[in-house]
């Protein structure tokens, strides 16, 4: 049986704070199928994480680790296409913020867990500040994962926020070293991404200059629908700084 799909179909707002007739956003949500279960939670950058904001009354009736048969009451099951809805209010955030859902169902059947779901991204930025090597900016790709393994961001246009050099390498699916962006600027700089329209990304891949394992400053990748309104997904200040390789970086969304 395949896992459920949840559809978020409306929240009365998309960033939430302590200021009067802001503070409280109600989401409803249908999913296609009959569950057991389901939790939501804001924040989180990756399956699992971010603050519990609503939860099935059936989720945790016991210490049981889930999901399991036993877990939940066999009499208990919410109907497909039902209109569900829950709040989130100011004190559930850490701040002031835009915030994000991360949404999981659990099935009738085999008690089975929905996958992560996917965000939705149009615009792509990623931000650095020099490096160990050097004072200069560099980017050899950045690609951005649909559901189905496909890079949407392939020769996606690309601006940044200083003079810059051959800004088509950044989005021309190539990730050697040899081909790359370059901007020069004592101060952050960034590369801005336009896949023209909105796409359910998976994951964004991003490699800097990598040949000599150096490691950038204050890297941050942030997105956004609109280009007005910004997440940020990855900031080394908080996550770490780490060394550029082959590989890349994966950013799970």
């Amino acid at each position: 049986m395949p896992t459920p799909n949840i559809k978020i179909k409306s929240t009365t707002k998309l960033k939430i704070s302590d200021e009067v007739n802001q503070d409280r956003s109600t989401v409803i949500f249908s999913v296609d199928q009959p569950i057991r279960a389901w939790e939501a939670r804001a924040n989180g950058i990756y399956e699992g994480s971010g603050l519990l904001l609503g939860k099935s009354d059936h989720l945790f009736p016991s210490a049981t680790t889930f999901p399991s048969s036993t877990t939940f009451p066999r009499d208990y099951t919410l109907a497909a296409n039902t209109d569900i809805s829950f709040d989130i209010d100011d004190e559930e955030l850490q701040q002031d913020d835009i915030y994000r859902i991360n949404m999981y169902a659990c099935d009738d059947i085999d008690g089975n867990w929905n996958p992560r779901s996917l965000r939705k991204v149009r615009y792509i930025r990623d931000w650095l500040n020099g490096s160990t090597s050097n004072s200069g900016d560099h980017w050899v790709q950045v690609s951005a994962i649909d559901k189905d393994g496909t890079n949407v961001a392939l020769n996606a246009s690309v601006t940044a926020s200083h003079t810059a050099s051959n800004l088509t390498k950044v989005t021309d699916g190539t990730t050697t070293y040899s081909g790359y962006a370059s901007v020069s600027a004592a101060e952050p700089c960034y590369v801005e991404i336009d896949m023209v329209q909105i796409y359910e990304i998976n994951s964004l891949e991003i490699w800097h200059y990598w040949a000599d394992g150096r490691t950038y400053h204050e890297t941050k990748t942030e997105v956004s629908v609109d280009g007005v309104n910004w997440e940020t997904i990855f900031n080394s200040q908080i996550s770490g700084e780490y060394p550029e390789t082959s590989a890349g970086n994966e950013i799970k969304l």
